[in-house]
């Protein structure tokens, strides 16, 4: 069996050669351990593992506003598709030393009513270019793979917490703030009209759809769906 036909046959119960793999995911410091540890690099540890999933989604065309403040910021920092800015966060010590990028400027922690967002940037679906999705997946059906989409983090209270706060935002959600509903809403938006742009332009061709809470990754807590055809 191919990994297309591995997969398929799991999920509809019908026999195959070998459980489906999904080829594992980690911070960077543990993939560096575990390609040393069995001496292959990635595109090898995947081959190796007949690594079902390849996936699909836009390109961003035009890119994330950089900030004004942005400059007050360390090397290594990075604006994010909100208007908020991560500043590279180091842990552990030694071997297990890594780091992240941690919200470190909330553009609506400050924010009390919406009114003063009344003439803000939002994020918009037209940043990003859907063509070629469909031929994508043909191609990965073709390789014998699994089309994937992940749609943008649909993980709403952990990236409005990265823009105004996590204590701000559980203490939104208690009191139905107008500014975390009209933050919502925004969010909202903006995936629905990105995920029926991609949907439209793949034209029934994506195999699954995973929402996770990485951004477009697959490093994330995963929930699987149908595929998009049996919706």
């Amino acid at each position: 069996m191919n990994r297309r036909e591995r997969f398929f046959s799991c999920m509809n119960r019908t026999g195959y050669d070998r459980l489906p793999i999904m080829h594992p995911y980690g911070t960077p410091e543990f993939q560096a351990k575990l390609h040393a540890r069995v001496g292959m690099d990635d595109a090898q540890l995947r081959a190796a593992l007949e690594h079902v999933f390849e996936s699909v989604c836009p390109k961003q065309v035009v890119p994330n506003p950089i900030p004004p403040n942005f400059g007050d910021y360390p090397e290594g920092s990075y604006a994010g598709g909100w208007g908020e800015i991560y500043a590279p966060q180091a842990y552990g010590t030694g071997e297990n030393a890594g780091h992240y990028g941690e919200a470190a400027y909330l553009p609506f922690a400050e924010i009390t009513d919406p009114a003063q967002l009344k003439d803000y940037p939002w994020p918009s679906a037209d940043s990003f270019d859907y063509s070629g999705i469909r031929e994508e997946c043909i191609a990965i059906k073709e390789r014998g793979g699994v089309a994937l989409y992940c749609p943008f983090s649909f993980d709403f209270i952990n990236n409005i917490g990265r823009t105004r706060g996590v204590t701000q935002t559980l203490m939104d959600i208690g009191l139905r703030d107008p500014v975390f509903l009209l933050l919502l809403q925004k969010r909202f938006e903006f995936h629905y009209e990105m995920d029926r742009r991609v949907f439209a332009a793949a034209d029934g061709e994506i195999d699954v759809v995973h929402l996770c809470e990485d951004l477009g990754g697959q490093n994330g807590p995963l929930i699987s769906m149908p595929t998009f055809n049996e919706l």
